[in-house]
């Protein structure tokens, strides 16, 4: 009799994980895009996901939630936004330019 009230009231105070918060849904995938804007090779994705990460987390905040996971999204989907746009940058601008400072010594020798 005493274990089946232990039971019964351990089933009262354990809540079934439920998606009831408003804004889990968002905060999750902003979490999983900053992850993937973080860890994917190929920048111009890596952009796309993290500033629709950083939306997704500001959303997230908007509609309420109250979680790590939704501060977490942000700072990966900033930090592989970030990351991209550096690289991106780098390719576009400064490859070229050493490719021809490389290409006009030749014809100084």
């Amino acid at each position: 009799m005493n274990e089946e009230m232990n039971i019964t009231q351990i089933n009262e105070t354990v809540q079934p994980l439920t998606d009831t918060q408003p804004g889990r849904k968002e905060a999750v995938a902003s979490l999983v895009l900053g992850i993937v804007a973080m860890v994917l090779p190929i920048p111009v994705l890596d952009l796309v996901a993290g500033i629709v990460g950083i939306v997704l987390s500001c959303n997230a905040k908007k509609q309420g939630y109250k979680g790590g996971m939704e501060i977490a999204g942000l700072v990966c989907s900033i930090v592989g936004t970030v990351w991209a746009a550096v690289y991106t940058l780098f390719m576009l601008f400064l490859l070229p330019l050493i490719w021809f400072s490389i290409n006009s010594m030749d014809t100084f020798l």
